[in-house]
């Protein structure tokens, strides 16, 4: 309903209203471009493709750590305006993450498509993930313990008391610092098991 009401009305909003209110700023980022300006769907209401939208908007932000056309009302204009979002760097860095970050940049390209006619359907995107190669393991949190102060590798503090290796060519994204909280999994080594990929846990607090 939210949504809708903000289709409508997006013209007649002036920027002081808009601003104080947390569930339009809080849903423009993952709105589809036909949410925002009707004429671009016919005049029709907004369906499905628009939730496919959305989902890659969030995919994109699960993968990158950043929303793809900014926040608050500029991502309105830029949803609008500006083409999708180049793929982020750091995939290309680490031939280990390289082949699936590339197949999910391509899924996440496709879902925010301008024209609703051309975004994967549901069905198409369930047959698209079941085909991709990532390992089903459980993921655990914990602390940066420890760096070695002239190598790339150091300790994870589990929050389960576990110590934990990782070297940094398992960090997927920012490197960690001493104290940072990350998400891992853990697979058996000696004589420390051994944590991949590796994750920061970004402070949404600072964001």
């Amino acid at each position: 309903m939210a949504e809708a009401e903000i289709s409508s009305g997006l013209e007649e909003l002036d920027t002081a209203s808009i601003s104080t209110s947390k569930t339009f700023v809080g849903a423009l980022p993952y709105m589809a471009p036909e949410m925002l300006d009707k004429s671009r769907n016919a005049g029709k209401p907004a369906g499905k493709p628009a939730d496919i939208w959305s989902l890659g908007a969030m995919m994109y932000e699960l993968i990158s750590g950043q929303k793809p056309f900014g926040v608050g009302i500029i991502a309105a204009r830029n949803i609008l305006e500006d083409p999708a979002p180049q793929k982020p760097s750091f995939i290309d860095r680490k031939l280990q993450f390289q082949s699936l970050g590339n197949e999910l940049y391509k899924l996440i390209f496709e879902c925010l498509n301008k024209n609703p006619e051309y975004r994967p359907t549901a069905d198409s995107l369930v047959q698209q993930c079941e085909k991709l190669c990532y390992p089903v393991v459980e993921r655990s949190t914990g602390k940066c313990s420890y760096l070695h102060p002239k190598y790339d590798w150091g300790f994870i503090q589990s929050d389960s008391g576990d110590e934990i290796f990782f070297h940094f060519d398992s960090v997927y994204g920012d490197k960690p610092v001493v104290g940072s909280r990350v998400c891992f999994s853990a697979f058996l080594g000696v004589p420390k098991p051994r944590a991949h990929p590796v994750v920061v846990i970004k402070d949404i607090g600072n964001s």
